[in-house]
């Protein structure tokens, strides 16, 4: 059925499990495949197992591709990200700024997903009310998705939501209009 995340979850573990006993515990497979399971169990809403999914896949992504990689820095993203749901706003921080340094060096400054970190991280900022380091990155944000993406992109889109959300709740909403 269509939304059955339940089942997906049951049948992303049954994947890892083959996956563990067939490659071993740090194959490159089985950290994709637990990237895929911590999908399906953020989705299926059980945030705890998502963050030990992702946290396990960045640790076997780490041994086998070492620090520099984009597949690294895509795996602490989901991490990050997770934590970010969870609310653990400084763990999640701490993250998105790793993210942001690797992806700036792997990708280059101008990449697509050096903006969707920024909003990301300017988004846990603000919602920790620090306006102040929040907003210059929705700003950097927008500019990169705007040359990168083009005016009419959903992430921009999502950008400037979340930059106005961050004016209104500084009490600047009319800068938000």
């Amino acid at each position: 059925a269509k939304g059955d995340y339940a089942a997906a979850t049951e049948q992303q573990r049954d994947v890892v499990r083959i996956q563990k006993k067939a490659l071993g515990d740090r194959h490159p497979s089985v950290a994709t495949s637990l990237l895929s399971l911590g999908a399906a169990l953020r989705q299926d809403g059980d945030l705890a197992g998502a963050e030990a999914a992702y946290g396990e896949a960045l640790a076997v992504r780490r041994q086998v591709y070492g620090e520099a990689h984009p597949w690294v820095s895509e795996s602490r993203h989901h991490l990050a990200a997770t934590l970010h749901d969870l609310g653990d706003l400084p763990r999640a921080e701490a993250l998105y700024r790793q993210v942001l340094e690797m992806d700036r060096a792997l990708k280059g400054p101008e990449h697509r997903d050096v903006a969707i970190v920024l909003t990301n991280l300017g988004h846990a900022l603000a919602q920790q009310a620090r306006f102040e380091e929040a907003l210059p990155l929705f700003d950097e944000a927008a500019r990169l998705h705007r040359k990168v993406s083009g005016s009419d992109h959903p992430l921009l889109a999502r950008t400037l939501e979340r930059h106005a959300s961050a004016l209104v709740d500084q009490g600047r909403s009319r800068e938000a209009v």
